[in-house]
């Protein structure tokens, strides 16, 4: 079967039509929109191209004699057409900096069908091991998120900004890199000079582990209302529960500050706060990376949170890959997000029943199923116990809250009141 192409042939003549009429000041115009050599689908068109930016580098005006001189000289001019191919395109309209957008468009579905050939191709090979199953999933993530967001970034930046930065970092040593903590809205993590909990920056993996109705998603639910009550938009990503339930949750929130059964509030009414659920169309983990994206494109997200990470499947040709291999994709992929987005991320994580095993069931790191691929992408690891949920004790609303890992900072565990299905905290 023949790959698929994606070429924008008319708005690529259309550019360079503009740029053999107007010379030069359209050839920096169009460079400014983006535009370079092999962004052109069509060879043709690509050759002119880099004709024309060689008259232009060399100082000349790109009409159609120089380029057509620089297409002779090159030994190209009939692989374009000859003579007559360039010299129709001056009668082309133009919009460049549409057309160029369009040509990038364009580009970046090639380049996209050509990871997914690569993908393909890692996938059907006869002794495709997991590690590289891994790097070509990674690889087409990555890629979908830069589509989406734009043109790839070429990694080249100012150094003042980081100057700058260095600077402020240094007449501010209480936090070495300048970045927002947004905190839990929980005094006993928050709290105080020196907080227990630091590692809730821009950027950050904040993994929150726990036995099945420990009340994760109740205090997912609190840390993202506290984050977009005082920080920005957050987004809510849940394949355990639905939309409704999550609204019948917040309205709890609600109910719980001072409100009588039959009252209708609206302090908890979360107007920064986004949600999708499985009905969303969100199976698998790229599904939920790609809302994510739409979240921070259209809303302006500063965190995500995600219920729960063992709950997305992983994409078609994973299926059979060890568990191992499988949550260390999705590690990858929610660390992805908070790198490449500069946002929180908070995802949820389900720890195994060895926990049920022991005389003490505070949970360790190595409860958490496929510890070691979690592990290694987490900033911090902090973990939900209820005594009382063992013990059966009804009216005790005690919980643990215990930090495992901090990579900025100790480990921990906050005493903290639980009002089931509500809140943590005071």
């Amino acid at each position: 079967m023949r790959a698929a192409t994606f070429h924008h042939r008319e708005a690529e003549a259309a550019i360079l039509g503009a740029i053999l009429v107007t010379g030069r000041e359209a050839f920096r115009f169009a460079e400014s929109a983006g535009m370079s050599g092999p962004l052109f689908g069509d060879s043709a068109h690509r050759a002119i191209w880099e004709a024309c930016a060689a008259v232009v580098k060399a100082g000349g005006d790109p009409d159609v004699v120089a380029v057509v001189t620089e297409l002779e000289r090159r030994d190209v001019l009939g692989q374009v057409g000859g003579y007559g191919y360039p010299s129709s395109l001056t009668g082309m309209v133009a919009d460049v900096g549409r057309h160029a957008a369009a040509v990038l468009s364009a580009w970046r579905l090639r380049e996209s069908a050509a990871s997914v050939r690569r993908l393909m191709a890692v996938a059907n090979a006869s002794e495709t091991d997991d590690e590289a199953m891994i790097r070509a999933l990674q690889a087409e993530a990555k890629l979908a998120g830069s589509l989406f967001d734009g043109a790839l970034d070429s990694g080249i930046e100012p150094l003042s900004e980081y100057v700058l930065a260095a600077q402020a970092a240094r007449l501010n040593p209480d936090d070495a890199n300048n970045l927002p903590r947004y905190g839990t809205g929980i005094r006993e993590l928050d709290g105080g000079k020196d907080p227990l909990l630091k590692m809730t920056r821009p950027g950050d993996k904040f993994f929150i582990g726990g036995r099945p109705s420990m009340g994760k998603t109740t205090l997912l639910l609190g840390i993202l209302k506290h984050i977009s009550d005082h920080h920005g938009p957050t987004f809510f990503a849940s394949r355990e529960s639905s939309k409704p339930s999550i609204g019948n949750r917040a309205d709890a929130y609600d109910r719980n500050a001072g409100k009588s059964e039959s009252a209708i509030g609206t302090e908890w009414i979360p107007r920064n706060m986004h949600i999708a659920d499985r009905a969303s169309g969100m199976a698998t983990i790229d599904d939920m990376a790609r809302m994510v994206r739409v979240a921070h494109a259209e809303y302006g997200i500063v965190a995500f949170g995600l219920d729960y990470l063992q709950k997305f499947s992983t994409p078609t040709g994973m299926e059979k890959a060890e568990k191992r291999v499988q949550y260390a994709y999705a590690a990858s992929v929610i660390a992805d997000l908070a790198d490449d987005l500069g946002v929180l991320a908070i995802p949820l994580v389900q720890l195994n029943r060895g926990v049920e095993q022991r005389t003490d069931k505070r949970p360790m790191m190595s409860d958490i199923r496929e510890c070691g691929e979690i592990e290694e992408h987490a900033d911090t690891v902090m973990m939900v116990y209820r005594d009382g949920y063992y013990t059966g004790k009804q009216n005790d609303h005690s919980a643990e809250l215990i930090i495992r890992k901090q990579r900025d900072g100790a480990t921990g565990t906050a005493m903290v009141h639980y009002e089931p299905g509500r809140w943590f905290g005071d």
